[in-house]
């Protein structure tokens, strides 16, 4: 909107002026580099220079630039941005957008394309900046997707695990039992051949010579 009022031109032909002859700087845009906008129902064509384009995109481009600074700031993320600013959208393609964005912050940029994260026959059309946000929004849908089925999933595991710890369990209580009882049934025997031998020998005893 911001060209569509500054150069009072509808928004389909502000758009076709960003996207061919947007620049992010004024200062690397001529004076003398006029662009004809065709008139609007037989009116007679505007002209617009280059410069007076670039200095509206800059000075939205500055605005959006100083918001991003001020979040990245804002986390402490100054540090942690080790692969820099990754741009994105129709937007990023302009000229001079990564020499300002760096200019601003400081922070290495580069304009991200979505090709790394694509299989198969991949067409110039699809790798555009501009598609890179929405496949970017697709894959953390499906990380998020993956993430859901495992955590469904975890329960069921826990379960199965704590099943197989309760039934070590019980046969560990089993194992001691039945030792237990082998112990007193030990022991019980040995009581009763305690006996036995003690009451053969008091009748040895008994029946000894007097």
């Amino acid at each position: 909107d911001d060209i569509k009022e500054g150069c009072s031109i509808i928004k389909t032909q502000a758009e076709a002026l960003k996207t061919r002859f947007g620049s992010c700087l004024k200062e690397s845009a001529k004076e003398d580099e006029i662009i004809a906008i065709p008139g609007f129902r037989g009116r007679d064509p505007r002209e617009i220079s280059m410069k007076t384009l670039a200095g509206i995109i800059q000075a939205r481009m500055e605005m959006i630039i100083d918001q991003v600074l001020f979040e990245i700031k804002s986390k402490k993320y100054e540090k942690k941005l080790i692969a820099g600013i990754v741009l994105s959208g129709g937007g990023a393609k302009m000229r001079d957008c990564v020499q300002l964005t760096e200019f601003i912050t400081g922070i290495e940029s580069r304009v991200g394309t979505p090709q790394d994260h694509l299989g198969g026959t991949i067409t110039e059309e699809i790798t555009h900046p501009m598609h890179a946000t929405g496949i970017g929004l697709i894959l953390e849908g499906l990380k998020k997707l993956e993430k859901e089925d495992n955590s469904n999933k975890t329960p069921m595991a826990i379960k199965f695990s704590e099943t197989i710890v309760e039934k070590e369990e019980e046969k560990i209580v089993e194992e001691e039992a039945s030792k237990e009882k082998n112990e007193k049934k030990k022991s019980s025997e040995n009581k009763t051949k305690g006996f036995i031998v003690s009451w053969l020998e008091g009748l040895f005893k008994d029946d000894g010579p007097e």
